[in-house]
């Protein structure tokens, strides 16, 4: 058994050569050290210096190596611990104070345009002016927390020789939001480290492309009795859209299918479309009803997009058509309210001829005082005859619900006569002015059931009356009484005034 002290720290593993006669180890403080298993001596030390630089060590020589130019180290710090230190040509080229920079830095372009959703290359060049070589270069990100660009740096540069010039491939990338990403404006802050010199500092501005979603409208399309609901979105950004999924709902109704587009352009308009199923009352749609959008990119990176909600425009026929429908049962009404109103045989009759009204038939005088009110022509043809509307409504009356008595007392007001009373309620005797048409002094009115026959009327007449006094009967019957000489003119004398 042989102990083997020499690292430091933790050793954190060992590997045997192939041959049996070499013994590596690796330790946390930084050295990889080479055994000579016969003898146990240390061979060979390899130092991780600054930035990943290694150093290999021959320890019978005590002479080491840098592994970056192949310099030949000799610098031992205290305590027998090899460190790399830089190469002597390094201080040559420390500049003093007030001299040109030898570093040129140069972003080829000048300023990035990228996607949001994939990294974009471009190159850094590198000019070295100066005299002497410079060591260690490495591009470093310098702004990185919650920036929206990702910068992935190239492996750094361990020599960059005078008067040399060098081309570094590199890469950036942008992340946005999750919720509706949006187009940004921002600035790449890099800076350029070297060993034993202040770093360079370059900024490039950079803009960033999302894809822009705007709803444009929501239309209902009906065809062969189904129903569809068909949504306009454009991409109104620089940045095509991947495969992303939409639904759909109608204020509170879930649309049941979903659509996918794969592609979606920068610039390019599409329209979705959706079944509505019979079970959305679609007769219920109107100006308030509402439409409610959302998108989820599928592909990574994933966002979403809720849109405002947007009205839907119905179909012609179902809002329009409506409206026009309405509008032309409104005017066949009129139309129809007109042709039977205005056109109607006894408005126009009375209309040209007003002493019609005093020759109507009994039982049309309601119905021509309603439709001479409604045209509003019933106070011209009562004026035109010396009538007046209390006289209508009092004719009206008399033949249509007016007791006998009283109808007798119109009578006797009417014709200017003088009452004498009988006994008989069915007989009344009136005494004639000389102003009356017909040539005799006095009469009796009899007014008897509309029902009775002529001959049933007679019978009940008084045979000294009939024989000695003129008897006028009144009617109520709309048809003269078959059997008496019909005295229509004279029973509407009253209405006319005369």
């Amino acid at each position: 058994m042989k102990r083997l002290d020499a690292h430091s720290q933790v050793v954190t593993a060992v590997a045997f050569s192939f041959d049996g006669n070499t013994l590596a180890s690796s330790s946390t403080d930084s050295t990889v050290r080479l055994w000579d298993l016969k003898t146990g001596e240390l061979r060979q030390v390899m130092i991780g210096g600054a930035r990943e630089t290694w150093v290999s060590c021959l320890m019978p020589t005590q002479r080491c190596w840098r592994v970056d130019d192949g310099t030949l180290l000799v610098h031992k710090q205290l305590g027998g611990h090899i460190q790399p230190v830089l190469p002597d040509s390094l201080y040559v080229a420390d500049a003093e104070p007030g001299a040109d920079e030898p570093l040129v830095v140069e972003s080829l372009p000048a300023s990035l345009e990228l996607a949001y959703d994939k990294p974009l290359s471009f190159t850094l060049t590198i000019h070295n002016k100066g005299a002497a070589p410079i060591y260690w270069l490495n591009v470093v990100h310098t702004d990185k927390q919650n920036h929206p660009l990702v910068f992935y740096p190239p492996k750094t540069h361990l020599v960059l020789k005078p008067n040399k010039r060098m081309t570094l491939p590199v890469k950036v990338s942008g992340w946005a939001t999750y919720e509706k990403p949006q187009s940004q404006d921002t600035t790449l802050a890099l800076s350029i480290t070297r060993a034993n010199a202040d770093p360079i500092a370059l900024s490039i501005p950079v803009r960033t492309h999302t894809p822009v979603l705007t709803l444009q409208k929501a239309s209902l399309v009906t065809e062969n009795h189904q129903s569809a609901l068909v949504i306009t979105i454009n991409n109104e950004g620089k940045q095509a859209l991947s495969k992303t999924e939409f639904t759909a709902r109608i204020d509170n109704q879930p649309l049941d299918n979903r659509v996918t587009r794969d592609l979606i352009a920068a610039g390019q308009t599409v329209n979705l479309s959706f079944s509505v199923s019979n079970n959305i009352p679609q007769n219920k749609f109107d100006e308030n009803t509402r439409v409610f959008l959302k998108a989820i990119k599928i592909q990574h990176p994933i966002h979403e997009w809720d849109f405002e909600p947007q009205p839907i425009e119905l179909p012609t026929f179902l809002w329009y058509g409506y409206v026009l429908l309405s509008v032309l049962v409104v005017v066949l009404g009129i139309v129809l309210y007109y042709l039977r109103l205005y056109r109607h045989p006894l408005v126009q009759t009375l209309s040209t001829d007003s002493q019609q009204l005093l020759t109507l038939p009994l039982e049309q005088l309601p119905k021509a005082k309603q439709l001479l009110q409604r045209t509003r022509r019933l106070g011209t043809v009562l004026s035109s005859i010396g009538s007046h509307l209390k006289w209508l409504d009092e004719a009206i009356d008399f033949f249509v619900s007016m007791p006998n008595k009283a109808r007798y007392e119109l009578l006797v007001n009417r014709l200017s006569a003088t009452p004498q009373m009988t006994d008989n309620k069915e007989l009344f005797d009136l005494q004639l002015s000389q102003a009356f048409p017909l040539n005799f002094p006095s009469c009796v009115v009899y007014f008897p059931n509309a029902d009775l026959p002529a001959a049933e009327v007679i019978m009940r007449l008084p045979q000294n009356d009939i024989n000695s006094k003129t008897t006028m009967v009144i009617s109520l019957e709309p048809t003269p009484t078959s059997g008496f000489t019909p005295l229509r003119r004279i029973s509407h004398q009253f209405m006319g005034g005369t």
